[in-house]
């Protein structure tokens, strides 16, 4: 069962995004947490919390590394857009502080 809009908005944080996308790029723990500035039992412990919050398994571990199943690949994308979203946030108060304005 997916778990509710609430419950994965109190458990999900932006940098657990990052750990996604990065896996996704990398297909390998070891790389995706050298690419982080994270230890490899970090990174595999921000997996298991990103997958215990959406109640899924979003990765095929094997010995060639990861790669993201079906519902890996869709929340990848959603990851990605968010990370586009909050990059145009951060431009827009950029904007703000500078006078030039927002959008």
């Amino acid at each position: 069962m997916i778990p509710t809009l609430t419950s994965i908005l109190g458990r999900l944080r932006f940098k657990q995004l990052s750990v996604l996308v990065a896996l996704e790029e990398c297909r390998s723990i070891h790389r995706a947490a050298e690419r982080l500035n994270m230890t490899q039992p970090g990174l595999t412990k921000a997996l298991h919390e990103i997958e215990s919050t959406f109640g899924t398994q979003l990765f095929v571990r094997s010995k060639a590394g990861v790669l993201a199943n079906e519902l890996g690949q869709c929340v990848i994308r959603y990851a990605r857009i968010q990370q586009t979203e909050l990059g145009h946030l951060r431009d827009e108060m950029n904007g703000v502080l500078r006078g030039s304005g927002g959008r």
